[in-house]
């Protein structure tokens, strides 16, 4: 009995190729663009600087602060990946970035990442400054809450600390009261960051082939 011929295989669909995506420039609006060089101005003024338009990396956070947000240091080692990955060493002072091309990023990761306008609710705020005081205690120590800001964690500068800690000290007894500082920092009456501004630039589309010639006349 013969053998049956082997069946020929049929060759899967090539898939089509994802149509291109459009990409996306961040900008600050003009706001946060001008607080962003007021606190760029101030921090070249330290020293912390070699050329013009130089931002030492680890002025970052302060920068980004100044714009209302209060990052991680994830958040800030993204900014500083992203802001590298654009940079010219020939241009640029090792450890340091372009600020122009700093807030371009800044803007990129801050407008795609809505985690970082989260604000804490009073209760989780609470809970933190029990966590740092004695117990039964419903205040903390205006020097204890400096320190938990400036060596724990994602850290401030001393002036951070300072500003943060002036504006919910209580002014008779001194001292940092739990529930009157969480009302404060969890208020809605702080002003969000305005919104981004993200441009759409539409992909390049492959170019349309030309149609076929008439036919010959007849």
């Amino acid at each position: 009995m013969a053998e049956d011929a082997p069946r020929s295989r049929k060759k899967a669909p090539e898939p089509e190729p994802e149509p291109p995506q459009p990409t996306y420039v961040y900008d600050l609006g003009a706001d946060m663009l001008e607080t962003l060089h007021r606190a760029f101005n101030l921090v070249a003024k330290k020293g912390g600087r070699r050329k013009p338009n130089e931002v030492d990396e680890r002025d970052v956070p302060v920068l980004v602060r100044a714009l209302g947000y209060n990052p991680t240091d994830q958040h800030i080692q993204r900014v500083v990946l992203r802001a590298r990955e654009d940079e010219d060493p020939k241009h640029c002072t090792r450890g340091h970035l372009d600020i122009n091309n700093l807030q371009k990023k800044i803007a990129e990761v801050f407008a795609t990442d809505p985690s970082l306008s989260y604000r804490h609710t009073e209760n989780e705020l609470i809970a933190c400054l029990r966590a740092l005081s004695p117990p039964s205690q419903d205040y903390i120590e205006p020097t204890d809450l400096y320190d938990a800001m400036t060596d724990h964690g994602v850290s401030f500068t001393h002036d951070e600390a300072e500003t943060m800690i002036r504006a919910g000290k209580d002014r008779d007894t001194q001292k940092v009261w739990h529930e009157d500082y969480a009302f404060v920092a969890a208020s809605d009456s702080i002003p969000k960051p305005p919104n981004i501004i993200a441009t759409e630039i539409p992909p390049e589309l492959p170019p349309m082939e030309a149609p076929p010639p008439p036919p010959p006349p007849a």
